[in-house]
């Protein structure tokens, strides 16, 4: 994972605006798509085009939208007479899953057609002017994002209030009550007991719901305390350590480069070289 990548999921866990745009295609354009850990959605426009998935050529046109998951392999081409036009879309984070079954989209059916496709149109642009004006981190951006998804789920179901299940819910509650208690010795049985369900009912819904144990996502949220900290040029990785409730320094050191895919002193150095380039950006400003 690249640094730059990594940027993006910290500030923004629960889902993240990769990146976005609009394609007018030339005739017979040919994609193939990258397999990766990402979201993505695609709303056409104008013109056509075909979805390659499982070996099956699948016609789309204006008013259907298409979706790619993580960890899948697709292509997708313009039609040789009417290529497509369409606006994309590409996100990741906690929530992104979950979200887009909610959207009736699926491995088995990515695609679906749109009568009044024109409600998701002015989302999807706004995702995309947005972030042209201002970029990733751009909390603006990610609302609209949110508002597209909505605006699917909401097509996708007569009851579209009703966004979560029980099984859901009882996941994100005790996500927040591990990042609320993340200095805490915690006990799977004594967790499930607060929430008034069994220690296996637990464990298999959060896993089903993050592909992660309670337990994981706890380390894995310590971890990125441990991340942020180490941004702040005046941080130690000791203290960092100590920060995110680990005392083994080993084994901080261990799990934080199995995590990242890099050690915590190359954060520093990170740090470091940014603050240089934006003193030495000042300079030349003020000269």
């Amino acid at each position: 994972m690249e640094f730059n990548d990594f940027f993006v999921e910290q500030s923004l866990v629960d889902l993240n605006i990769l990146e976005c745009g609009r394609e007018q295609c030339f005739n017979g354009k040919i994609v193939n798509h990258e397999v990766d850990q990402a979201c993505t959605l695609h709303l056409i426009e104008r013109g056509c085009g075909y979805i390659i998935v499982n070996d099956k050529r699948i016609r789309l046109s204006r008013g259907n939208v298409f979706a790619i998951f993580p960890k899948e392999n697709i292509s997708y081409e313009a039609d040789a007479d009417a290529p497509w036009t369409y606006s994309w879309v590409r996100f990741d984070g906690f929530q992104a899953e979950v979200l887009m079954k909610k959207t009736g989209l699926s491995r088995e059916m990515p695609y679906k057609h749109y009568t009044d496709y024109h409600v998701l149109l002015e989302p999807m642009t706004t995702v995309i002017n947005t972030y042209t004006s201002y970029g990733l981190f751009n909390l603006e951006c990610l609302g609209w994002l949110y508002i597209f998804l909505g605006k699917l789920i909401n097509l996708n179901t007569d009851k579209g209030s009703k966004v979560f299940s029980a099984k859901e819910k009882l996941v994100r509650e005790v996500m927040i009550f591990l990042r609320f208690n993340r200095h805490n010795k915690l006990k799977i049985s004594e967790l499930a007991a607060r929430h008034n369900v069994s220690a296996s009912y637990l464990v298999r819904s959060f896993r089903q719901a993050m592909n992660m144990s309670p337990k994981e996502y706890l380390r894995w949220y310590q971890l990125q305390e441990a991340y942020n900290y180490l941004l702040s040029p005046d941080s130690t990785v000791e203290e960092a350590a100590k920060k995110s409730g680990y005392t083994d320094l080993k084994y901080f050191f261990r799990i934080f480069k199995k995590q990242f895919g890099f050690g915590p002193w190359e954060v520093k150095t990170l740090g470091q070289d940014e603050k240089k380039i934006e003193t030495e950006t000042e300079e030349i400003k003020i000269e």
